[in-house]
């Protein structure tokens, strides 16, 4: 989904960037802004896209270590031996949940939520 709402949001700020240069070509004096104003818009859009994200992701990882609490507790364990074993079993059903990754982890997977600003610099650039 990360995917999609990026490239809507590419799509979008290329739309935009595409349009300040028509204007620009047939000098309309209805938006003359300068070509910046084409990365603050893309780099708007990726920070929403990131914070709308980052609170779907709090929320799924609580409830997700919630699940894993009730799926393998750690409360009853007696020796070692057991603790080992139930360390192992936790770590595969987080990496299951995938709960064992951080945020970060996700956003860079998501790259494409910082296409925005990339078609941004590119309008910029092609502007000038």
């Amino acid at each position: 989904m990360l995917g999609t709402i990026g490239a809507l949001v590419a799509l979008v700020t290329i739309e935009y960037a595409t349009k300040q240069l028509l204007n620009q070509s047939l000098h309309s004096s209805v938006a003359a802004r300068p070509a910046s104003y084409v990365l603050i818009f893309g780099a708007f859009g990726s920070l929403a896209v990131g914070a709308v994200y980052s609170f779907g992701w709090a929320g799924l990882r609580s409830r997700g270590q919630e699940l894993l609490d009730g799926l393998v507790p750690i409360e009853t364990l007696d020796g070692p031996s057991d603790v080992l074993g139930a360390m192992r079993e936790r770590q595969e059903v987080a990496s299951v949940l995938g709960i064992d990754r951080t945020i970060l982890n996700d956003l860079s997977a998501g790259v494409v939520i910082l296409s925005p600003i990339i078609a941004g610099a590119i309008g910029a650039f092609i502007a000038r």
